[in-house]
């Protein structure tokens, strides 16, 4: 029977292994769920069991928390540079054979870039991440649910009906963010980029021109043209200039990226990126024209930072990102100042 694969270092996301397998067997059938800690039978060769669960499995969700790029053996070296770490093994046994593999991000973790990776999990990179938060479990589980549901050889199990006879209270009124704002870090997660270069940006009232500025970005990048114009003269103080970044010495300074373009979020957001230098400035949209957003930002090597401005609420953001070797993506994270709220980011060239 096609399965459903745990991977994970115990030491780092144990907790959330065993939560997440608890509930993956209440959404599949249980024996779809392998869990090496509960699935190998005393005495049985660990590597042989791994192999051949993977073999007859529909999808690896390789668990990735805060110390699983770094977690170290005894002697001090990186686990996953020992060819017979079983972690590196599981992943890289299931890249080879074409099985689906999701890294799952947990703890607060990010998307491993692909050169920190070690050859063979490079490809890994390369996958849609998706994120497990703590204050939001149930909704990130379900959503992660339903698309490996939608795997062939896996059976969900189908949801109980509902008791008429039970009244469910409405949720409480949340005290944190209003709707819009979660909304709009719903947008900008599905995103992916990594470290800041400059001040987060002052909220300012927002300007027409600004706001015809971004739609006239939109327009073009629909009609496959280039980028806009720098911004009129009379809205730069919604958009303060950037800090410049200490200057490295010329003799070391690597090669300045370029990601001047379109660039689109696996749900359809959309950004325009004018590079001059290592300037930018940045222009953005969601997929039904609801949040608009506008920045600037600095791009050093290949790391990227941009200090972005809600239009219509000042609310400021703060992106962190590394382009990919290929130049074809950006992963990394957004941060949301006013709220505290950190999630991950991924942008695809267009």
């Amino acid at each position: 029977m096609a399965g459903i694969f745990l991977s994970y270092r115990r030491d780092d996301s144990g907790g959330h292994a065993g939560r997440l397998a608890d509930d993956l067997k209440q959404a599949f059938a249980g024996d779809q769920v392998w869990r090496d800690i509960e699935a190998i039978e005393a005495g049985a060769d660990f590597v042989d069991a791994i192999g051949k669960a993977i073999g007859s499995c529909s999808v690896l969700l390789a668990l990735i928390g805060p110390r699983w790029l770094d977690a170290k053996n005894a002697a001090g070296e990186r686990r996953l540079d020992d060819p017979n770490d079983f972690v590196r093994l599981e992943i890289a046994t299931a890249l080879e054979r074409g099985v689906r593999v999701i890294p799952v991000l947990v703890g607060g973790a990010i998307m491993p870039s692909e050169p920190a990776l070690p050859e063979v999990l490079r490809p890994l990179s390369r996958r849609q991440a998706h994120e497990l938060t703590d204050k939001r479990w149930d909704y990130d589980a379900g959503q992660l649910f339903d698309a490996i549901g939608k795997l062939p050889g896996l059976s969900r199990r189908k949801a109980a009906a509902p008791d008429p006879a039970v009244i469910t209270p409405p949720p409480a009124k949340s005290q944190g963010m209003p709707g819009w704002a979660k909304g709009l870090i719903g947008v900008i997660a599905a995103l992916a980029v990594l470290a800041i270069i400059g001040n987060m940006m002052e909220s300012s009232d927002p300007d027409p021109a600004v706001d015809q500025f971004v739609e006239r970005a939109v327009q073009q990048m629909n009609q496959g043209v280039p980028a806009p114009a720098p911004l009129p003269a009379a809205t730069q103080a919604a958009v303060p200039a950037p800090i410049q970044p200490a200057a490295a010495p010329v003799a070391s300074a690597p090669a300045l990226a370029n990601v001047a373009g379109s660039w689109m979020s696996p749900i359809g957001d959309r950004y325009v990126i004018q590079q001059y230098g290592n300037q930018l400035q940045v222009s953005a949209v969601d997929a039904a024209h609801q949040f608009q957003l506008v920045g600037q930002g600095l791009v050093e090597a290949r790391q990227v930072g941009m200090a972005l401005v809600h239009q219509g609420s000042g609310i400021t953001m703060e992106v962190h990102a590394t382009l990919s070797a290929d130049g074809r993506s950006m992963h990394g994270t957004v941060y949301v100042p006013a709220s505290g709220v950190t999630d991950n980011l991924v942008l695809h060239r267009q």
